[in-house]
């Protein structure tokens, strides 16, 4: 069983390399990108991902738009905030609207360190997730 991971980022570059990033893992799979927040919500109710990654500054809908309307939909489903606008204000902000974990851009170490551990936080509260957090510990090979 793969991890299903939802990016969304205005920013083909940054969606890419994100993207990139989180796919090098075994046991981890991208099941979707989006380039707005509206696009995030619509793709997160038709796949049901097991963690949704946000960037701040999306048109449509910013990613903390995205993260109310998707934590009303899939309450059970983490989300995480990867932008370079990290400041406290935001982070309280973050916070209220439902986002588990805001991440600095670039740091993919992070981002992957906070993946895992909300992998494991579900694993733990849904049946049939166990293998998920561990999945992302190696990279790929191939």
């Amino acid at each position: 069983m793969s991890a299903r991971i939802l990016i969304a980022d205005d920013k083909q570059v940054s969606l890419w390399s994100t993207s990139k990033i989180l796919r090098s893992y075994e046991g981890w799979e991208v099941c979707a990108e989006a380039e707005n927040g509206q696009q995030a919500l619509s793709k997160a109710v038709e796949l049901k991902p097991d963690v949704v990654i946000l960037d701040l500054a999306m048109p449509v809908m910013n990613g903390l738009q995205a993260a109310s309307e998707i934590g009303k939909v899939l309450p059970s489903v983490p989300i995480v905030l990867y932008t370079l606008y990290n400041l406290p204000p935001l982070e309280l902000e973050a916070k209220r609207v439902g986002v588990r974990q805001v991440v600095s851009k670039p740091d993919s170490e992070a981002l992957f360190k906070t993946v895992q551990s909300l992998l494991a936080d579900k694993a733990e509260t849904t049946p049939g997730v166990s293998q998920l957090a561990e999945s992302g510990t190696q990279l790929a090979t191939g």
